[in-house]
């Protein structure tokens, strides 16, 4: 979906309930860049607040070698 068509369609969920809150999640493979332009584009749709859904995975030292 392009960041124009994910905008509208998120401007639309919001005008039908415009308290709803808004969360979004990456996992460790998503570029953080693209991640935060999510964010951006929730918020330019009219979102009041964006939240973002973090995973604790305990050892970092792990995680990097998996």
């Amino acid at each position: 979906i392009d960041d124009n068509a994910l905008t509208l369609r998120i401007a639309a969920e919001l005008k039908r309930n415009p308290h709803r809150k808004v969360l979004v999640k990456g996992d460790q493979v998503v570029n953080y860049g693209k991640v935060v332009s999510a964010m951006v584009l929730v918020q330019r749709a009219g979102a009041n607040g964006v939240g973002l859904i973090t995973q604790d995975y305990g050892d970092v030292d792990n995680v990097a070698q998996k």
